[in-house]
């Protein structure tokens, strides 16, 4: 697409875009949540197996060991760790 036909399309797409949010918006209905947070429902069955933290370091830091053997006793299937933050500092 030539840069010409761009600059002309980009307007028309914005103004298509301004023209069709109020029907979107106006055709939300409001939602009401309530929670009872007195009310049991039993225990709460884990479904994930990672963890994350920030600090990668932190598996080889003095208790980072017992860290990793905690988190694997949770679960009778495999924990996955997730670090964060590997390309920052």
């Amino acid at each position: 697409m030539s840069a010409n036909a761009t600059s002309v399309f980009r307007p028309w797409l914005f103004s298509l875009a301004i023209a069709l949010a109020p029907s979107v918006l106006a055709a939300q209905e409001p939602v009401t949540i309530h929670i009872d947070a007195g009310a049991a429902q039993g225990s709460l069955r884990p479904v994930w197996k990672y963890f994350g933290y920030d600090e990668p370091n932190y598996t080889y830091a003095k208790h980072g060991q017992e860290l990793v053997e905690e988190l694997g006793a949770l679960s009778p299937t495999p924990v996955y760790i997730r670090t964060h933050n590997l390309l920052t500092s």
